[in-house]
């Protein structure tokens, strides 16, 4: 998945979108409409991060840090 703003480009993994859409059935298992409220949810720490990401650490793929 991928999402862009601003000239921002946030890249989540597949195993990562696949997971998350794992916990994303757990929930909604749990109570009606959780699993929605999660994804909703993690949209927009991901608008977040491409709105602010001086606000978040930067990762380097030569370090893994």
């Amino acid at each position: 998945k991928e999402v862009k703003k601003n000239n921002m480009l946030l890249t989540v993994s597949l195993n990562a979108s696949l997971e998350t859409l794992e916990i994303a059935t757990w929930y909604e298992k749990q109570a009606p409409f959780l699993g929605n409220r999660f994804l909703d949810d993690l949209h927009q720490i991901y608008n977040n991060i491409i709105s602010y990401p001086e606000s978040f650490g930067h990762f380097n793929k030569d370090s893994g840090i």
